[in-house]
């Protein structure tokens, strides 16, 4: 990263945030048109995966329906989620009615509430970038070409995980102190590094965790039953139907991240500049 004494010719980050600065404030008509359109359409879009009948009765249709209405579900469920990124970067009490929507309609639901994504901000410290206290950092040109593809592979571990995380792991959490460090320590951030380890939380944000993996520990067991019981005319859920566009989401996002990085370095060996991301 630059700094503000930059020498002529040379990029300065803090006078390109002068020049761009009003375009830092966000904008809550953006967030909240954005968000809810893409919340809808995505949530029409998957209902035709199962009821394509909804839109054509020609039966010939309904396989490709069927496939187009996935793929264009499963990616503006996942513009839904990059919302998460916003959210970390704005300012505690700020955008509070957005911040409980979000979570209410996409976080819970896609076991990603916006605490395991906290350490976000670490990645952006000048001290901690490129460190084993940045979670985001993987020296990815450093690796050979199979923990490449183990890394890839995440995306088919994740989903069970997250379920275990929350299905199981949570209620735990409640009656023993010493897997509550764990499971924040090991299994509560949305990170690329699996061997990173979170610092333990301040009271306050662990009031914010408790809450948000109750809901998702509540959601989790509302799905459970939905499989083996129908609700009115709606049938029972399938593994398929929960499953499938979290493994489409994963494998954008997996995909994204490495070119979203420079990854020049090996971890600890910080680069300046590296960390403008």
């Amino acid at each position: 990263m630059s700094d503000s004494h930059a020498t002529p010719g040379e990029f300065s980050l803090s006078e390109a945030r002068t020049i761009v600065g009003e375009f830092f404030s966000p904008n809550p008509w953006i967030y909240w048109t954005d968000f809810l359109a893409s919340w809808t359409v995505g949530v029409a879009t998957f209902m035709l995966v199962d009821f394509p009948d909804l839109l054509t009765s020609n039966t010939a249709w309904h396989w490709p329906l069927r496939i187009v209405a996935f793929v264009v579900s499963s990616l503006l469920y996942y513009r839904c989620s990059l919302f998460i990124h916003e959210l970390v970067h704005i300012r505690d009490g700020q955008f509070m009615a957005f911040r409980f929507v979000w979570n209410l309609l996409c976080g819970i639901p896609f076991l990603v509430p916006t605490f395991v994504y906290y350490t976000h901000l670490d990645h952006h410290r000048r001290k901690l970038y490129g460190t084993k206290e940045d979670g985001e950092y993987i020296p990815l040109t450093h690796l050979p070409a199979r923990q490449i593809l183990l890394y890839l592979s995440q995306v088919f571990v994740v989903p069970l995980a997250a379920v275990f995380r929350f299905g199981l792991l949570t209620p735990l959490t409640w009656i023993s102190r010493p897997v509550r460090d764990w499971v924040h320590r090991h299994a509560s951030s949305m990170v690329m590094n699996p061997q990173y380890l979170r610092p333990l939380p301040t009271a306050r944000v662990l009031r914010i965790i408790r809450i948000q993996e109750f809901f998702c520990f509540l959601w989790i067991l509302f799905i459970a039953l939905r499989m083996f019981f129908p609700l009115g005319h709606y049938p029972r859920y399938s593994p398929s139907d929960v499953s499938t566009p979290h493994l489409l989401d994963g494998h954008v996002y997996y995909c994204a991240e490495p070119s979203a990085h420079p990854w020049r370095t090996s971890l600890g060996q910080q680069r300046r500049g590296d960390d403008v991301c």
